[in-house]
């Protein structure tokens, strides 16, 4: 996904999230000038009504974006002389007072600093002949490159003292550090990259933290460092020597691709160890791309999405389009056209979830060009049916989207590959939802779900239970289906699918709505108005963090319609707009008839009558489409206007 379409998504989800919220905050922190350029850029795409609070330790930021600027002072003096006392713990610090003053003008009173030189002192003044002047002479005599290092002078100095303290070996553990995330540090992952026995690593990692140079971590082995330290880390190791960067590089790209590759592979379910090395995994993938090694891109890609599903189920479109583009880059490298065209599926899979419908097709249709140039069926019904269910969405095409459906399922069975014949079962269930056949879209959901029951996929399970509550519902069961619905709103909480808990919460908002809608105004229709705005309020927020553009709209479309039960018609034509506007950008036929299809009924409702009749025109064109059997309600209705309007 380009940058520019990455920050319209962005924006997007800010406008909506404070169309719902009220009014935002969003605080950028810690801005460097290197980057004041680009967020120049990302401050064009925020929406006027969301107030912005940069933190930055360089005044040339908020003048390069004409920000209204704040000025947060240091410590003062005295409070600045109480902590250099009371870490230290040394008496040196009441006796020598006009050297201690020189000491914190040359800190600028930052904590930090004065925290990391004082933890110096603690250890140094036991040194014969050991003095804070002297301390000062030495922070003065560092080498200007090394007081190249952005921000205060003073806390280069700290960290350059501090530094300069460490042997050669602690010195490059510490370099090293500048290559990770800036997350969690585990002793072991540091000890395998730097190629030092487990033991020796943490005692080194032990030494930094009583130096206050890291920190402890949450868990046994485990280390944190603060932002500023971890850059000057960055800072250092970019200016070590070559070999020691490409070793390092090296090392660390190959830790984390094998260890991914072999959790993918060994314990496939365990996504929270994914979750825990992501930050640094996606370091990793850029280190080998760097390095031109090809087959650990392809590798460890083909493990989070093939074997884990880690990006599906994690609800990660965004972060997996790097990855996926690489290994797309990577296959072509390596010659192997069955991982081109995987890939490449996953790929479309990606756009498709967030939205960019023509995206996906492409995608697809390369997987399925390649899947079919090579003769690999069983990946060739993996991307039919993604192709045929994307059309589905999309509404424009729907005999190409059966006929590629039932292609899959043909494809599937005689490959044997029983996943995707469980999912094209599901899918053209919708399709019959979507037409209006409920009986026949029932015992097609009612068959992917016995299926996905007996290959023990969870998410699959959830999803085809909620189809199968849905049309059970449209079949006059409500009670039943609600309750499939719940079941299957249980089952994602359990895996941890927020997509599928936002969707199903949205689902049961609906049937409320609906519930509403047949009661007479009153308080009893207004306590279940108010319980389906809190469902379909939850289910938009979910959407929107998990990138579920057509689900938001559906969500939004339907927070309309409640403010029109409520009385509030403009706030709801708001929302219907909102929702057909997203329909428009995602290309989403079905939303965008339901959306237009609601509009003309409120603006005729309200004597607009042409308003609504170019609505309901629009509306009455894409279900036909889907050969929906609402499209003949809306002809009639476009019938009665004209005669209205004669």
């Amino acid at each position: 996904m380009k940058h520019e379409e990455q920050l319209a998504l962005f924006a997007d989800l800010l406008k909506k999230r404070a169309a719902n919220s009220g009014r935002l905050l969003l605080l950028i922190d810690d801005v460097g000038e290197r980057m004041a350029k680009d967020l120049v850029t990302f401050i064009s795409y925020v929406p006027p009504d969301v107030s912005i609070l940069i933190t930055t330790r360089e005044a040339a930021v908020g003048t390069a974006i004409g920000a209204t600027q704040f000025r947060v002072e240091p410590l003062e003096r005295a409070d600045c002389s109480q902590l250099l006392a009371s870490v230290s713990e040394s008496a040196l610090v009441r006796t020598e007072v006009s050297a201690v003053d020189t000491l914190l003008s040359l800190l600028g009173d930052l904590p930090l600093a004065v925290e990391l030189v004082a933890r110096q002192i603690a250890v140094r003044e036991r040194k014969p002949g050991f003095s804070i002047e002297g301390l000062c002479r030495r922070l003065q005599e560092f080498a200007p490159e090394i007081l190249s290092f952005p921000g205060h002078r003073g806390i280069a100095m700290s960290f350059a003292l501090s530094y300069d303290h460490l042997d050669e070996i602690e010195q490059r553990i510490f370099r090293s550090l500048g290559i990770y995330a800036s997350g969690p540090l585990a002793a072991i992952t540091i000890a395998a990259v730097c190629m030092a026995e487990r033991e020796k690593a943490e005692s080194i990692l032990d030494r930094l933290v009583v130096v206050s140079m890291l920190d402890w971590g949450t868990g046994a082995g485990e280390y944190r460092i603060h932002p500023l330290l971890h850059k000057y880390s960055e800072f250092l190791f970019g200016r070590s020597a070559t070999a020691e960067q490409n070793f390092t590089r090296h090392r660390f790209y190959q830790h984390y691709t094998s260890v991914a590759t072999a959790v993918c592979k060994n314990s496939p379910k365990d996504l929270h160890a994914i979750d825990r090395m992501l930050p640094n995994l996606t370091k990793a993938i850029q280190c080998a791309a760097a390095n031109g090694d090809h087959l650990a891109i392809s590798e460890t890609v083909l493990g989070l999405c093939v074997r884990m599903s880690f990006f599906t189920i994690r609800n990660l479109e965004l972060e997996s389009m790097s990855f996926l583009e690489l290994a797309i880059a990577a296959a072509k490298n390596l010659g192997d056209r069955e991982r081109e065209s995987i890939f490449n599926g996953h790929l479309g899979t990606s756009y498709a979830r967030l939205g960019k419908i023509r995206s996906a097709v492409e995608h697809y249709e390369r997987a399925v060009a390649i899947a079919r140039d090579i003769g690999n069926d069983y990946d060739l019904a993996s991307h039919l049916q993604n192709l045929g269910g994307t059309l589905l969405s999309e509404a424009k095409n729907l005999p190409r989207a059966e006929a590629l459906l039932h292609e899959a399922l043909t494809v599937a069975k005689r490959s044997q590959n029983m996943e995707v014949a469980i999912s094209c079962f599901g899918t053209l269930g919708t399709l019959h939802r979507q037409t209006g056949n409920f009986k026949e879209a029932a015992r097609l959901y009612a068959g992917a779900l016995e299926g996905s029951r007996l290959a023990g996929d969870r998410l699959a399970e959830g999803n085809n239970l909620s189809n199968l509550g849905l049309v059970t519902n449209q079949l006059g069961d409500a009670s039943e289906g609600e309750k499939m619905i719940r079941d299957a709103l249980a089952i994602a909480i359990e895996i941890g699918d927020k997509r599928g808990e936002g969707n199903r919460t949205g689902h049961l908002g609906g049937i409320l709505l609906a519930k509403a809608r047949r009661l007479a105004p009153g308080s009893e229709q207004s306590g279940i108005l108010k319980s389906a705005r809190e469902h379909i309020t939850t289910a938009v927020r979910l959407a929107e963090e998990t990138g579920d553009a057509e689900r938001a709209g559906a969500w939004l479309m339907n927070l309309g319609n409640i403010c029109v039960l409520e009385g509030n018609t403009v706030e709801g034509i708001k929302r219907l707009e909102t929702a057909l506007g997203i329909a428009a950008v995602g290309g989403f036929g079905l939303l965008e008839a339901q959306a237009r299809y609601n509009l003309g009924s409120l603006l005729a409702q309200q004597g607009q009558l042409q308003l609504a009749l170019g609505h309901f025109r629009a509306s009455g064109a894409l279900f036909r489409n889907m050969r929906s059997p609402i499209a003949a309600q809306v002809e009639a209705t476009i019938n009665h206007l004209n005669e209205t309007l004669k």
